[in-house]
């Protein structure tokens, strides 16, 4: 848990050197927009919409997204991701906490589909509806930048839409953990495509399970893995961003465990 945290903190500082260090050319796997003046990689979601809007298909983009996906799966959305990480430390204050309608979880798909790829393809990227233009991220990377050194925002109820929803999704936060990240988050819809073949994974000692429930109660995602269904015993379900916080909850000693290619040393 320490070492996630550390790692957390240090994706932020990471993600934020684009004064003295930039690769807009690379996209990595998490929810940090481009606009951003201090942002050092590109966002994925802001590329695919201009590809899209374009007409051309994004190789360059998607072939990196395999890469990553193919070693880590969804790790960076539960080790890098600062909005994520934002989440997690608002679900701590105190209050009622609930758990989500499961099947919630795919509406980050739906707005995959409609907000990321149709709009712009239909209307283009300029579209008010257009996934970039609501994202609640983009309101403090891009559009609060842009109004303190612009003395103001280029669209007000535009900025009010975008703060509005950012306002929202950050205070359900504090009542569902990491409920943006669940339910709309794009990058996430594009990632937990790639947990079912990536190298990096999560193996579970079926024999050892007490069937205790403390890795749900500890997952941020609200994975349950009694109620999961995976192709093979060491790879991690769709929604899981192997964050492992689950192997530190488990009572078992080595009942759940992070493994890369399923290599664990086998029990004797």
């Amino acid at each position: 848990m320490k070492l996630r945290r550390w790692i957390q903190s240090g994706s932020i500082l990471g993600l934020s050197l684009g004064p003295l260090f930039e690769a807009k050319w690379l996209c990595l796997p998490v929810l940090n927009c481009h606009s951003c003046p201090l942002a050092s990689f590109s966002c994925p979601i802001g590329v695919l919409g201009h590809y899209i809007s374009i007409g051309l298909f994004p190789f360059f983009l998607l072939g990196t997204l395999l890469v990553f996906g193919a070693l880590a799966g969804r790790a960076f959305c539960g080790w890098a991701c600062p909005f994520g990480f934002l989440q997690e430390l608002l679900h701590k204050i105190p209050g009622p906490k609930f758990e989500l309608w499961r099947p919630l979880r795919y509406g980050r798909y739906v707005v995959l589909v409609l907000l990321v790829m149709a709009v712009p393809a239909i209307w283009g990227i300029e579209s008010p509806l257009y996934f970039c233009r609501l994202c609640p991220v983009a309101a403090f990377e891009a559009a609060l930048p842009y109004a303190v050194t612009h003395g103001g925002f280029p669209s007000f109820w535009g900025a009010v839409i975008k703060f509005s929803i950012a306002g929202l999704v950050l205070v359900l936060a504090v009542f569902s953990l990491r409920i943006f990240c669940r339910v709309l988050c794009p990058i996430g819809a594009l990632t937990s495509l790639l947990n079912p073949i990536s190298a990096f994974a999560l193996r579970q000692d079926t024999e050892l399970c007490a069937q205790c429930g403390e890795c749900a109660r500890a997952c941020p995602v609200g994975v349950d893995l009694h109620q999961e269904t995976r192709p093979l015993a060491y790879k991690a379900p769709m929604d899981c961003i192997l964050c492992l916080d689950c192997t530190h909850a488990c009572p078992m000693s080595g009942g759940l465990r992070g493994s890369f290619a399923g290599m664990v040393r086998k029990r004797h």
